[in-house]
């Protein structure tokens, strides 16, 4: 692996070989002030309390989808919800070979049915395997409800129609499944409102309202383009979309085509991560691209690296094939292991925001194949903590340079900026620009 820095003043554990500059600790505890402000505020705490106590009325559900034959296609997990006997799609997922699902719902009564995709149409069909939860049994969703370890056993079609003569009408004409669509794949104007600041502070302390307004999703900045390759963009915590013009505006539209992703950077970042691989994965379904870049900045990175572990664990061909961090924080945030601790009302993400935390841990496996490029991208140019620790003026160095993630980057690269004008150096958008080049 090459470690390369745009003017060589640091070396590979983030520390100062020239100088360590002015004693200032005020930016390495910005968090914890901007923590204690937005709590003193009446309207971000009864927001905040509002959607954690949301969060709190859900049950989940989770588990695997097995076989006794080798799944080659993908599997389609489908949760039914049951009102007065009749039943209407509540979610769904995309599994592959691992089959792992999960599930969040409100009270309620469901079914949980799957069948092995094999023409990947998202439509099931009568010579395809199916399972379902019991004989099928309701699964009776109460808050605080958790159901782990549910296995889901695909029948060969003879067996299945015997067993679920309801699934089997007397006409073979498929009919496709109602998807919600969630604003995957919508196209918008990088210029619209919604991407801007006026939301950011939303995402963090209001999740839940943020995925109503502005709303959540992966979006389009055009029609889709076949033959070009797809690149993501995602957003840091408290960030937004419209931090990426000075990139997008530079990049080379003839071959790439620019995605965002606009999240609630306030919840749980495991959840966040699942979300975004299910969601590109009925985007790779629909269109049928080969490959998908991701350009990620702070927490995003974490988000990001979390959907590309499991494109990895559900295909044996990923088709997520570069992922490029920029001021990442491998090891968390010392300020979020505070925040925990002393806040009176705790923001979601900010329990996977502890150093050492599991969610942390398991960002390092699994190891990345061949055909998958990981590169990250780092500033230095901050101040010190009071313990004389380095950043990047929002995020420690030590952080940012996790050796487990520099030994599975490809490449590392440093920048003298902050952990803000990184996303508008032309150093680091020259560097981009090459990553792309050479991994297209």
């Amino acid at each position: 692996m090459n470690l390369y820095y745009s003017d060589g003043s640091f070396n590979q554990h983030g520390q100062n070989t020239v100088s360590r500059g002015t004693l200032s600790y005020k930016r390495s505890f910005l968090f914890v002030t901007v923590m204690a402000v937005l709590l003193s505020n009446g309207c971000a705490v009864l927001g905040l309390r509002q959607d954690l106590s949301i969060l709190d009325q859900t049950a989940e559900v989770s588990g695997k989808v097995a076989a006794t034959h080798n799944l080659e296609s993908p599997i389609f997990v489908a949760l039914y919800q049951d009102k007065e006997g009749n039943q209407t799609l509540y979610a769904y997922q995309i599994a592959y070979s691992s089959g792992e699902f999960r599930f969040l719902m409100s009270p309620g009564t469901y079914y949980l049915f799957a069948f092995e995709d094999k023409n990947e149409d998202a439509t099931f069909q009568p010579d395809e395997w199916a399972g379902w939860y019991g004989d099928p049994s309701p699964l009776t969703a109460t808050v605080g409800d958790i159901y782990r370890n549910v296995t889901l056993t695909l029948r060969a079609p003879a067996g299945a129609r015997l067993e679920l003569p309801q699934r089997y009408p007397p006409s073979l004409t498929a009919v496709p499944m109602e998807l919600p669509d969630g604003r995957i794949g919508t196209v918008a104007p990088l210029s619209d409102p919604r991407f801007g600041p006026k939301y950011a502070s939303r995402g963090v302390w209001e999740p839940v309202k943020f995925i109503r307004e502005p709303g959540a999703g992966i979006f389009f900045l055009g029609p889709y383009e076949e033959g070009k390759i797809p690149i993501l963009f995602a957003h840091g915590s408290g960030g937004y979309p419209q931090q990426w013009v000075p990139i997008i505006e530079n990049l080379d539209r003839s071959r790439f085509q620019p995605w965002i992703l606009h999240y609630p950077s306030g919840l749980r970042l495991g959840m966040l991560g699942e979300f975004l691989e299910k969601y590109l994965v009925k985007l790779q379904m629909k269109y049928r691209f080969g490959r998908l870049f991701i350009v990620a900045h702070s927490m995003g990175g974490l988000i990001s690296r979390s959907a590309l572990n499991h494109n990895i664990e559900n295909r044996q061909v990923p088709f997520i094939t570069l992922l490029v961090t920029i001021s990442t924080p491998w090891q968390g945030h010392p300020t979020a292991a505070y925040g925990v601790d002393q806040s009176p009302l705790i923001v979601p993400s900010w329990y996977d925001m502890v150093p050492g935390s599991s969610f942390l841990e398991g960002l390092h496996s699994p190891p990345l194949p061949p055909g998958v490029t990981f590169a990250l991208l780092f500033g230095f140019r901050g101040e010190e903590t009071i313990s004389g620790a380095l950043s990047d003026g929002g995020v420690l160095l030590s952080s940012m340079l996790d050796n487990d993630m520099q030994r599975a980057a490809s490449k590392v690269y440093g920048f003298d900026e902050d952990h803000g004008t990184i996303l508008k150096s032309p150093a680091v958008i020259q560097e981009l620009n090459r990553i792309f080049d050479k991994a297209e």
